[in-house]
């Protein structure tokens, strides 16, 4: 029989990050203006308040991969414009091939964690909520 944890409050903050959840307070919402989509919010924090316990250094190495991904694909930020330096030739696909590991990471944590990535478009990512009358 498995044993159920809760993530550590640091975790729980980077899961809520990769995963595009927000950091605020879920009893408030109404941030900045807008009014926060909070259904899966509610489940996120739950699920992470029982994670089967040998379930947790998966999830933490999966943070540490999604992490140094970001890192790579901001570092990759200064390579955009450049096709060439001295006898090596950049790649010149690297940030989207970063961003479809960091996708595909997400994704593997997304499963884990049994909760689906946030779709709504709150920093011009490219995912979006559609509403229709």
């Amino acid at each position: 029989m498995p044993n159920y944890i809760q993530l550590q409050e640091t975790d729980k903050v980077r899961v809520r990050y990769h995963l595009n959840y927000q950091s605020v307070d879920p009893q408030s919402p109404i941030y900045a203006g807008a009014v926060m989509y909070l259904q899966d919010q509610f489940l996120l924090e739950e699920v992470m308040n029982h994670v089967e316990d040998l379930q947790v250094p998966r999830i933490q190495n999966m943070l540490s991969i999604l992490d140094g991904i970001e890192a790579q694909m901001v570092d990759a930020l200064t390579r955009l414009q450049a096709s060439k330096a001295d006898v090596v030739t950049l790649n010149p696909n690297e940030h989207a091939q970063l961003g479809q590991q960091y996708f595909y990471w997400q994704n593997r944590l997304s499963i884990i964690m049994g909760m689906p990535i946030n779709r709504i478009d709150l920093n011009g990512s490219g995912f979006t909520v559609n509403v229709r009358k």
